[in-house]
């Protein structure tokens, strides 16, 4: 399933290299205890980590970390809290590594909650290394999800639809950078290729020190939203060369009976959107939003979309990269 690093370095290329542990010490808990406390020290060539982490186990188990960073020199940009995840193929990408229709993931999007409201990020397995940036405030929690857990969607008996989710909470501001995600191609589910976390703006110095502290969570099931969100997403050729064909499903939507709300799609630069309509799905109880749009440059294409009432967002913000097929 989804796992929690405590810390990695990102080399030239944008790879994440988690600092390994190196020394850990169990505290023997107190009789009725309800949580494990953990010291830890993770280091590398550059970089050494103190950790303090109090486990709390259970259906939806959580772990409480105190982090402590001393670089040396030579450190260059660091991945906080990262989230690590596998994903191989679903439902909404045309190119399969598999002709089997089964989905093959441990984690199939990425979840942030900002300041102004919630996005989702579907999973790609590229064809070469990619990383995307989120830019903004500083996020009040990330994570990899499970969304998908209908059995049916899995080869026969897979464990994937009772993978738990896990999310990360920040404690306070951790200064100016940006949440960066990190996909890798992959062949099969046997590599953690789908890396997140928070990445400074600058390295801290040597002989400094960087503290931060965060909640992990680990979920059986995704926790309850206060607005709707994206359940599926589907993409293909629009019968043109260069027209692109999007479906994506919004389901959980908390609007008074009748009411249809508005959908709001914004292609980014080098695409102009050509139609769009929204559909109720009965299948979901949610709405389908279809859209058409012409491409007219080769590179990734960023796309956005989301649904509103009353010029309010009722929905999560679905967020997407399309890449030139």
């Amino acid at each position: 399933g989804a796992a929690a690093w405590l810390v990695a370095s990102l080399d030239h290329n944008g790879v994440a290299h988690p600092v390994p542990f190196t020394d850990h010490w169990l505290v023997r808990p107190a009789a009725g205890a309800h949580q494990l406390r953990v010291y830890a020290l993770a280091e590398s060539a550059t970089l050494v980590a103190a950790a303090q982490m109090d486990l709390m186990p259970g259906s939806d188990a959580r772990a409480r970390v105190r982090l402590a960073l001393y670089p040396r020199e030579g450190i260059g940009p660091l991945l906080l809290a990262p989230l690590v995840g596998s994903f191989v193929q679903d439902e909404h990408r045309p190119g399969r590594v598999s002709p089997l229709q089964d989905e093959q993931h441990t984690v199939d999007g990425l979840s942030v909650r900002n300041p102004a409201g919630w996005i989702w990020r579907p999973l790609h397995n590229p064809p070469a290394p990619r990383a995307d940036s989120f830019l903004g405030v500083m996020p009040r929690g990330w994570g990899l999800r499970q969304r998908d857990r209908t059995p049916a969607s899995y080869a026969p008996g897979s464990p994937h639809p009772r993978q738990p989710d896990v999310w990360v909470e920040p404690d306070g501001d951790w200064g100016d950078g940006q949440l960066r995600l990190l996909e890798q191609p992959a062949p099969d589910l046997a590599a953690y290729n789908v890396q997140v976390g928070f990445v400074p703006a600058q390295a801290p110095a040597p002989g400094s020190v960087l503290e931060l502290a965060y909640t992990v969570r680990w979920l059986a099931r995704e926790a309850s939203m206060p607005v709707g969100r994206v359940v599926a997403t589907r993409s293909g050729a629009a019968g043109q060369d260069a027209r692109r064909r999007y479906a994506v499903d919004f389901g959980g939507l908390q609007l008074p009976a009748g009411t249809v709300p508005e959908a709001v799609v914004d292609i980014g630069r080098g695409g102009q959107l050509h139609s769009q309509r929204l559909v109720a799905n009965p299948h979901t109880g949610g709405w389908r939003l279809l859209f058409e749009f012409d491409r007219e440059s080769e590179g990734p294409l960023q796309l956005r979309a989301y649904l509103q009432h009353d010029y309010q967002a009722v929905t999560e913000t679905w967020d997407y990269v399309d890449l030139a097929p």
